[in-house]
């Protein structure tokens, strides 16, 4: 059976967790300063290489530049992710809702 958990972000955009009961979805947010789209296709890119089992995807438009972390049945890992922007020479923290 599938269900819906209803997010709204800090500026109440909507963000939807399709939760399947034999899977559990995690996702975590975090605040960047990144302000293009060019230097978040980067980020992606080195997320995604290094942590391929995870989804992420950037809300830039978000006042906090939202990065989001998703993953299906493992647990977010922060400090990975945390370093990876780090070197990239941008400020992020988790989210703090």
């Amino acid at each position: 059976m599938l269900q819906k958990l209803w997010i709204l972000t800090k500026d109440l955009s909507p963000f939807t967790l399709h939760l399947n009961r034999k899977s559990h979805i995690m996702v975590e947010i975090f605040r960047t300063n990144v302000k293009n789209k060019r230097l978040a296709g980067k980020i992606l890119k080195a997320l995604s290489l290094h942590l391929p089992a995870f989804k992420f995807n950037f809300d830039l438009d978000d006042c906090d530049r939202i990065l989001r972390a998703q993953s299906d049945g493992c647990p977010v890992e922060c400090h990975k992710i945390i370093h990876i922007v780090q070197s990239h020479a941008v400020e992020i923290s988790v989210w703090e809702g």
